[in-house]
C-alpha cells in the first residue's frame, strides 16, 4: 500500500543525502529510477514528488516519467505493470526527475504487462524494463543556491 513506515524512512534518508549531494556538486539535474516497491498514488510515491524539504529558489519538482501510464491494478488483466505474480500485477518502479531542470524528450517506453508471472523465459527478472528520455532545460541552473535565504 506504500503505507510502510520502514520504507518512508529509507525514502526520506535518501532524499536528504541526494539533497546533500546535488549541493555539494551544484548539480543541475536529478534523477532517480530504481525499484520503491510502492504502487502509485502511494504515501511513498507521493513523498517522492512532493516531500523534498527545497527552499523555493531550489525546488526540484520532481516529475514521474510515468505519470500519464494507466497502472497495474490487483486485476489480471492490467493495462500496465513492472512486476507480476500469480496473484498480483503491480507498478512498483519509477524514474523520477527534477522537472525544473529537466524535460522529457519522448513518450516514455513499458512493456505491456504478460499473461503469466515472472521471470518467465522473455524475462529473466522478477521486474519488467522502463525507459525514459529527459533533456535539460535550454536555461537549466544549479538546483541548490548558494544559500536559502535563511541566513543560514
Amino acid at each position: 500500500t506504500g503505507k510502510d513506515p520502514a520504507r518512508m524512512l529509507e525514502v526520506s534518508q535518501m532524499m536528504q543525502a541526494l539533497s546533500c549531494y546535488v549541493a555539494a556538486v551544484r548539480a543541475t539535474g536529478l534523477v532517480i529510477m530504481g525499484d520503491f516497491n510502492a504502487v502509485p498514488r502511494s504515501w511513498t510515491h507521493l513523498f517522492m514528488l512532493h516531500g523534498w524539504q527545497d527552499c523555493p529558489e531550489s525546488s526540484k519538482q520532481m516529475r514521474d516519467a510515468f505519470d500519464g501510464v494507466e497502472w497495474g491494478s490487483r486485476h489480471p488483466d492490467a493495462a500496465a505493470c513492472t512486476s507480476k505474480t500469480g496473484a498480483r500485477a503491480v507498478w512498483i518502479d519509477y524514474i523520477f526527475y527534477s522537472g525544473r531542470t529537466l524535460r522529457l524528450t519522448e513518450d516514455p517506453e513499458i512493456e505491456a504487462c504478460p499473461s503469466g508471472p515472472l521471470p518467465d523465459h522473455q524475462h529473466p527478472s522478477d521486474h519488467l524494463p522502463i525507459k525514459a528520455s529527459v533533456q535539460f532545460h535550454p536555461q537549466a541552473s544549479y538546483l541548490s543556491p548558494q544559500s536559502c535565504g535563511h541566513g543560514l
